[in-house]
């Protein structure tokens, strides 16, 4: 986990708010993934990061999926009903480069309300959503940064635009959609306050 946390730190941030503690020492992010819940903690992370799927058939041998192909719908993914997760590929890091994650919830043991995670680089910045959208949702917000790597309010009007455009969050037992939206607003400048300043 130290690999991670200095490496991928939105990930590791979010590996250590995944379910509860003794699920977590027994579950696997390929598992998480693969149940492809729209709230599922460790999808956004992996989707700034820009991860790679690796998946095995006995009949069909190895493919690799990008995670931005990978959810397809609530519950449903890419993989063919012969195939599974083997591993998870991140790129390097560049040296620059940083990450964040936040998330709201209702309690220690529940899903995310809302999910956010953030990347800035010198080459991209990305967000990405869980528990708003029918799948998790990456946004690719690198044009707000090709002139500054700064963030005021007029910039992040103009993202939260962008952002809003994207995501579609529901009303359900845990929260309705307007609380949904508040938070996911809040939650963005805070992630992108963290990877920016």
């Amino acid at each position: 986990m130290i690999l991670i946390k200095n490496q991928f730190k939105s990930l590791y941030e979010a590996l250590c708010e995944m379910c509860d503690e003794i699920l977590r020492h027994r579950a696997t992010v390929g598992g998480n993934i693969s149940t492809a819940s729209p709230a599922a903690d460790s999808a956004g992370p992996l989707l700034v990061h820009q991860a790679l799927i690796e998946v095995h058939s006995k009949s069909d041998g190895k493919r690799i999926i990008p995670i931005k192909d990978f959810f397809t719908g609530v519950k449903r993914n890419n993989l063919k009903p012969n195939e599974v997760v083997v591993s998870i590929i991140l790129p390097k890091k560049s040296e620059e480069e940083k990450s964040a994650f936040k998330k709201m919830k209702r309690g220690a043991e529940d899903l995310a309300l809302v999910g956010v995670s953030a990347l800035h680089s010198s080459l991209n910045t990305f967000l990405a959503y869980t528990a708003v959208a029918t799948t998790p949702v990456l946004i690719d917000i690198s044009e707000f940064f090709s002139n500054s790597n700064k963030i005021n309010e007029e910039k992040f009007t103009r993202i939260w635009e962008k952002v809003k455009s994207k995501i579609s969050p529901i009303s359900d037992v845990r929260s309705n959609k307007e609380y949904r939206l508040y938070i996911t607003e809040i939650l963005s400048r805070m992630v992108l306050k963290e990877v920016i300043l």
